[in-house]
């Protein structure tokens, strides 16, 4: 339990989940997975870290899985603010043209 819930209490998770879908009531689906990013910006996802920026310092971010095999889009309170390309170990900041 300790590993799903990422060191959070239920009820500290809950209230991340919520957040990072910007709610039930507009209709945008869960994360597939969480992280929080270290006190330098930094996120550290699948052996990798990437840094995001200082504005995400020990914030939850959310991570999707996208079509493409090995990429996948970070989300911060119902924003996407970047794409993971785990092939190339490349991250691109700011939103996407064509999300997905």
């Amino acid at each position: 339990m300790f590993r799903a819930l990422q060191g959070q209490s239920a009820g500290e998770y809950q209230r991340d989940m919520n957040r990072l879908s910007g709610g039930a009531s507009n209709g945008l689906s869960l994360p597939d997975r969480v992280r929080k990013a270290d006190a330098c910006g930094r996120l550290c996802f699948q052996g990798n870290s990437f840094r995001i920026g200082k504005a995400f310092c020990r914030e939850s971010i959310g991570i999707r899985e996208k079509i493409e095999d090995g990429c996948y889009s970070l989300w911060w309170y119902g924003s996407r603010i970047a794409r993971i390309d785990m092939k190339d170990h490349f991250i691109r900041i700011g939103k996407e043209e064509n999300p997905g």
